[in-house]
């Protein structure tokens, strides 16, 4: 993917510099850097700029350079393998639904960087990129009407920071992820969505299309207009917004809870055993989450005992675990019990912290017939990460069987 950037500039000054379109396209020289120092640079009627995959086009100053043309297309174009532009304002002035500022591409074979820096842009649709990888955008100014950045097909690795989208217009979509495209490992950070008409959008997912590790932190929206269309802060485990504003920032964590006076543990072994809460009952009730609750799921058979809390994110968290249970001794027996959480029970088995015990001091002595236990750890949570409730009889006295009256797992996290 390394290439060597250019070193050696062609300064253009005026059209006229530029070499004569073929079929509608102005294809400028490889391996330059091509210094726009024209205010501005106006291309020939439906005439579309080409850079090669090996040349920049840069400017002085945003405010000073820049290109203005009149194409019912894009307007700037890569070779097919990678776009870079950087200091300039670019201006598509047709008003045709399919025509845009910028189109880039890459060759996954052998990709090279595309990169859009301190750019102000203005037409119809902004920068469309197709079927790219390693994209980097830092400092946009999005004067369009449509769409600034329109995701089509399959991306991966985009990063984008310093956007401001100033959404004046009915209809203004900040970002768009259209039709069956994917965007995959992306990151927003730094940037504001200027709503100023109500019919304006900030970032716009087709129902076909598909997101998986992507992340905004840092990003505001304000103003009438809408937010977020097509998604939201937790409607995919594998989107986190994160200390933003204007938008619900992600959730992550929640609870599980089985329902009062429902089940029954019984036989439990002897010291120091653990089994999961409800082991030996037929009949035991399903755990179901709380309201709220967003990236986890119950796993494992309802009515079973072996039910578990899954972290379904799709990126590593620090949570705090916290869980309870109340029981009791249907005999009246005095006996102790203890609770703990295992992280994977079944495939690599981690307690979290000591057990914590109730009714019974450390070896297990002055117990009771019945109580309660808090229990709270830390830990780091990877995705698909399971957590397990169980609970241990503590003391070797007769009829090791306990009432569940209430019992909770559950972790709350961040990013």
């Amino acid at each position: 993917m390394s290439h060597i950037p250019p070193t050696k500039a062609l300064r253009i000054q005026s059209a006229s510099a530029l070499p004569a379109p073929v079929g509608g396209v102005i294809t400028m020289p490889e391996d330059l850097i091509l210094l726009v120092e024209d205010a501005p640079l106006v291309l020939p009627d439906q005439t579309q700029l080409l850079i090669p995959d090996t040349s920049i086009l840069r400017g002085w100053d945003t405010d000073l350079n820049g290109i203005v043309g009149n194409v019912d297309d894009a307007m700037i174009i890569g070779q097919g393998n990678g776009l870079v532009l950087n200091r300039l304002f670019c201006v598509n002035q047709s008003v045709d639904p399919n025509s845009a500022v910028a189109l880039a591409t890459t060759n996954l074979a052998n990709p090279r960087v595309s990169r859009f820096d301190n750019l102000s842009i203005s037409g119809t649709n902004g920068v469309i990129l197709d079927n790219t990888a390693f994209v980097a955008v830092d400092v946009l100014l999005d004067r369009c009407t449509g769409p600034g950045i329109e995701f089509r097909n399959a991306n991966t690795n985009f990063q984008l920071s310093q956007y401001t989208g100033l959404g004046s217009n009915s209809g203004k979509v900040g970002i768009s992820v259209s039709d069956t495209a994917t965007l995959t490992d992306a990151r927003f950070s730094q940037s504001s969505f200027l709503l100023s008409d109500p019919g304006s959008f900030g970032i716009v997912k087709a129902v076909a299309a598909t997101l998986s590790n992507v992340g905004f932190s840092d990003v505001l929206f304000t103003g009438p207009g809408t937010p977020l269309l097509g998604l939201g802060a937790d409607t995919q485990p594998d989107v986190i917004f994160f200390s933003s504003f204007g938008v619900e920032n992600s959730r992550f964590g929640g609870e599980m809870a089985i329902p009062l006076n429902g089940a029954q543990v019984t036989n439990m072994p002897p010291p120091p055993g653990f089994v999961p809460v409800g082991a030996g009952n037929p009949n035991h009730p399903t755990f179901s989450l709380s309201v709220g609750s967003a990236r986890i799921q119950v796993v494992g058979g309802p009515n079973t005992e072996d039910q578990e809390l899954e972290y379904i994110g799709t990126t590593p968290i620090s949570v705090t675990v916290q869980a309870s249970v109340s029981l009791y001794n249907p005999s009246g027996n005095q006996q102790g019990f203890a609770i703990r959480v295992v992280k994977n029970p079944n495939t690599t088995p981690v307690v979290l912290d000591p057990p914590q015990l109730t009714g019974s001091n450390a070896s297990g002595t002055t117990i009771a017939a019945s109580g309660s236990i808090t229990y709270v750890a830390s830990t780091i949570l990877e995705p698909g990460d399971r957590l397990q409730l169980q609970v241990s009889n503590q003391t070797t006295l007769p009829d090791p069987t306990f009432v569940i009256t209430s019992a909770t797992l559950g972790f709350i996290g961040n990013a």
